[in-house]
């Protein structure tokens, strides 16, 4: 495959291409770490967490269960990870790193296990690593609810003295929709300049934790940064979109044809397995895509993997 600066689009176009194309290695490597953790938290959802969704008094005491059980599993059945299936999906996207990188560098792809072998073990700094991800993105996000709530109280406080109170109401809420979208567009924003190529960096430069951040800066320019941070923001919403449009029509089928729950069940905790699988490898693939597309423009990659292949190290005797 030709190693060549890319627009966005191209990008994206091509993400898809390798995904339809590698489909089966890709996906037999993901479904086999993901595959037992999917199963795991779709019983626990059915056992643990179900029994506290059919209780008619929604206590104080209940409805923290039921945050607490979400943030751990989230709801399979719909194909919405929890912590346990993002740690598990992050230590697989490490031999999934390798094997794509291997494919757009033109190298000869590793086998599953040589995949697993080398990309397992530094996988599991991407755990630590996501919890600061997380921790920056809730910050990013409590500090923009902080500036705009300030922003917020002076704007209705002049409303109020003069505009009717209908025309409060309406600045109110588009106040506030505004609010949510900077304060995404912020955080993710950061979360792009500083983190967005942590798997390669880790997997395949085996960097340090502390080093991603300095490294990740380092290979997206300004501007790249800014294109990357309004795609990654308008991108996020689309493949939301998606993936409801996947998952919604189905209960509307199930229902239709009668199906029997310990049927319907089943079949949709297969498909959202399946939805998400496919996300989380096309995120992946475009992630690695622009961090190769990154060395090509900032590190002149294409000429050194050129250089590599006309005039290869002899190996010493």
């Amino acid at each position: 495959m030709e190693v060549t600066p890319m627009p966005l689009m191209a990008i994206l176009d091509s993400s898809f291409d390798l995904l339809r194309n590698e489909y089966r290695p890709l996906l037999l490597l993901s479904a086999l770490f993901y595959l037992p953790a999917h199963v795991l938290c779709y019983a626990l959802e059915a056992i643990w967490m179900h029994p506290d969704l059919q209780v008619q008094d929604l206590t104080s005491d209940v409805l923290l269960r039921l945050v607490g059980k979400f943030l751990l599993i989230g709801l399979p059945s719909r194909a919405v990870p929890g912590a346990l299936s993002l740690c598990v999906l992050l230590v697989a996207s490490g031999p999934l790193c390798l094997y794509i990188l291997s494919l757009l560098l033109g190298e000869s792809p590793p086998s599953f296990w040589q995949a697993v072998r080398q990309g397992i073990g530094p996988a599991f700094r991407l755990i630590p690593l996501a919890l600061i991800v997380m921790a920056v993105f809730l910050g990013g996000l409590f500090f923009m609810q902080l500036l705009f709530l300030v922003i917020v109280s002076v704007v209705i406080l002049a409303a109020h003295y003069l505009f009717a109170s209908d025309v409060t109401t309406v600045v109110t809420i588009v106040l506030s929709f505004v609010d949510l979208f900077v304060s995404l567009l912020m955080a993710v924003g950061i979360v792009t300049r500083y983190f967005l190529f942590a798997c390669p960096l880790i997997v395949y430069e085996k960097l340090p934790v502390g080093a991603v951040w300095e490294r990740n800066a380092t290979l997206l320019s300004r501007s790249q940064a800014v294109k990357l941070w309004i795609s990654i923001t308008l991108l996020l919403p689309v493949l939301l979109c998606l993936q409801v449009a996947a998952l919604s029509p189905l209960n509307y089928v199930f229902e239709y044809f009668s199906f029997p729950p310990l049927l319907s069940d089943p079949l949709l905790s297969l498909i959202s397995f399946c939805v998400t699988l496919i996300l989380f490898l096309y995120i992946l693939i475009v992630v690695v895509r622009i961090y190769v597309d990154c060395r090509v423009r900032r590190e002149a990659l294409d000429i050194r993997l050129l250089a590599q292949r006309l005039y290869p190290k002899e190996e010493p005797s």
